[in-house]
């Protein structure tokens, strides 16, 4: 128990550290009011797409595919299941369909890659890390698609009928689906392509992409921090519904697929892995994704700060709960 709550403490004090920073510097005018833009900007062109492409080439290859397919198996269907626990939830909590997709991503995906990673390998070991990052394999190519239209499409009012068939309706399909052709989607693509193929990406060009991979966290961090800097603190702390997701998330959620899962046989490490991503604080990209196409993401930025707080008390007893009933 000591030992999770040191490893949380640790991914929870660097988090806050970020954050902080980036609202400091916000306050301070240091970054100035479009610093959240073009944060995000470099992040969705940049960072985000290094990360994604890093985590699947190195990952998702033909040895993995037949030694953990029952892992990519199990990690799809509990994502399907994620999302439709994520779409019952958001339509009990908001009719606003802005906050719905918020709540959507909040509640379907955890900060697995920042938060979780670290947490496994410190607590279980780096062999637990990698089953856990092949179980996470399909999460990650739904947060590049699923996630981040749900995230960016446009809820504003439909038009008229006249509108919709004028010729400018092909122009808004192809709006539509601009998510899967946008860098991370790419990155995705390739990622894919790179891993399943038997040759291995030249040094120097996989150092530049580890080393950009490895600013994403950091820089979404600070995004969150740069957002909560419009926040008034009594607005941050006092609101409600933060804390509501952040039950839902970390205690809720996890109660159910843990159950799911028991309830299906599984057992030991699989248990662990199908139940642990799950009891994970909210991920970074309900700050990054909405920010990126000027949409308000202070909402998101509070929810993520709260469970992350949150998370120094339900980590530890979840990691002591799932590995005694593994």
């Amino acid at each position: 128990m000591t030992e999770v709550f040191l490893a949380t403490l640790r991914q929870v004090a660097v988090l806050l550290f970020f954050i902080f920073l980036g609202y400091f510097l916000r306050k301070k005018n240091f970054i100035g009011e479009n610093g959240a833009k073009t944060f995000a900007t470099v992040e969705m062109l940049i960072f985000l797409p290094a990360n994604t492409f890093i985590a699947l080439s190195l990952n998702l290859n033909l040895e993995n595919i037949k030694e953990y397919l029952n892992l990519l198996l199990y990690g799809c269907a509990f994502l399907v299941g994620a999302i439709i626990v994520s779409l019952i939830f958001s339509h009990l909590l908001t009719k606003d369909k802005d906050k719905r997709g918020v709540f959507n991503y909040a509640l379907a995906f955890s900060n697995s890659g920042y938060f979780g990673y670290p947490v496994i390998e410190g607590v279980l070991g780096m062999a637990m890390k990698a089953k856990f990052t092949f179980f996470c394999i399909p999460s990650n190519i739904a947060i590049c698609s699923y996630g981040m239209y749900i995230l960016t499409k446009d809820n504003s009012p439909e038009k008229g009928l006249a509108d919709s068939l004028s010729e400018q309706k092909p122009k808004s399909f192809v709006k539509r689906i601009s998510f899967l052709y946008s860098p991370v989607m790419i990155a995705t693509y390739l990622g894919i392509i790179v891993g399943l193929l038997p040759f291995e990406m030249p040094e120097i060009i996989n150092t530049a992409i580890t080393t950009a991979s490895n600013c994403m966290s950091p820089v979404a961090m600070l995004l969150t921090g740069i957002v909560l800097a419009s926040l008034p603190i009594k607005k941050l702390f006092c609101s409600f519904m933060p804390y509501l997701v952040g039950i839902i998330r970390l205690i809720i959620i996890p109660l159910i697929f843990g159950s799911i899962a028991y309830l299906i046989g599984l057992r030991g490490e699989t248990f662990i892995l199908s139940t642990i991503l799950f009891a994970l604080p909210v991920g970074m990209n309900v700050v990054v994704f909405p920010e990126s196409v000027g949409k308000d993401s202070s909402f998101g930025a509070s929810m993520c700060f709260i469970s992350y707080i949150m998370a120094l008390i339900t980590i530890p007893i979840a990691f002591a709960v799932i590995q005694s009933i593994a």
